[in-house]
């Protein structure tokens, strides 16, 4: 069976918080400057992710685009293509923008 294990790494003045799966290798870690890291235990940013990110369009996108749902991507699936849009801001109006 699985489970998850969660450790420090360090003094308790910085601590790097560590999740660690059966293999005792890293998955993710949370570093002193609340960077995360998934993938990698040295993130260079507030989020860094060594793989791909899939974004499931299991739920239905946000049906209004307005400063809550800002910077929200979705991905649609549709035939014959898909889209991914974004929900942002153009002259103070908020629209739904399709990326691909």
């Amino acid at each position: 069976s699985g489970g998850l294990m969660a450790t420090h790494m360090g003094s308790f003045t910085n601590i790097p918080l560590a999740f660690f799966t059966n293999a005792r290798a890293p998955r993710m870690t949370i570093d002193p400057n609340g960077n995360v890291g998934i993938g990698t235990t040295a993130p260079g940013g507030q989020l860094e992710i060594n793989g791909g990110i899939r974004l499931n369009p299991v739920t239905a996108k946000q049906p209004v685009c307005e400063a809550s749902t800002r910077g929200m991507l979705w991905v649609i699936q549709s035939n014959p293509k898909d889209s991914v849009q974004a929900c942002l801001m153009d002259n103070n109006t908020f629209a739904w923008r399709t990326i691909y």
